[in-house]
């Protein structure tokens, strides 16, 4: 060893340096990305109970920081104003119910009864939840809410039937 290094040694540092920096790295963009995706869900859990308590028009984005026990500063960093976190909100209750569709139909082989099962899923929660209702009914059916969630199943669900000729 003319440079007085250990070959091992060196081996096992610079195999440590390669490795080391990526996995910290993952987990602190792991950690980051799971910490901001928490407080985000928080303020839209928050906001979707305001919501079910005063209205839409009269929950303010300091009682959605409260109630989520953020700062208020922290809504900027997530959505860009009320309105943001209304259209959020909307999308995430969509895509949620949707994905509880999707389970609840899954084993059903018939496009006509997977159609029937969740549009009865769908006014059950709607009779059961209004404010939910009111925010499917005055959101769900825009050209932004039908192009994601609800919308794309129902159109994924319509094509199957009537390519299976289920629908004439």
């Amino acid at each position: 060893m003319p440079d007085g290094r250990n070959p091992r040694a060196s081996r096992r540092h610079d195999l440590a340096a390669l490795i080391a920096p990526r996995e910290t790295d993952n987990e602190r963009h792991t950690r980051g990305a799971r910490r901001k995706r928490e407080t985000r869900d928080r303020m839209l859990d928050a906001a979707f109970g305001l919501v079910t308590q005063k209205g839409m028009d009269c929950v303010t984005i300091n009682e959605i920081t409260e109630a989520a026990d953020v700062g208020f500063g922290s809504f900027y960093n997530h959505f860009e104003s009320k309105e943001g976190i209304f259209v959020a909100l909307v999308e995430w209750l969509s895509e949620e119910f949707a994905n509880a569709l999707d389970r609840l139909s899954g084993d059903l082989s018939d496009p006509a009864e997977v159609i029937a099962v969740c549009v009865r899923h769908t006014l059950m929660r709607a009779y059961r939840e209004p404010v939910w209702g009111q925010l499917l009914i005055r959101e769900g059916f825009s050209s932004r809410a039908l192009s994601r969630g609800l919308g794309l199943r129902l159109l994924r669900d319509s094509e199957r039937g009537i390519s299976e000729r289920r629908f004439v």
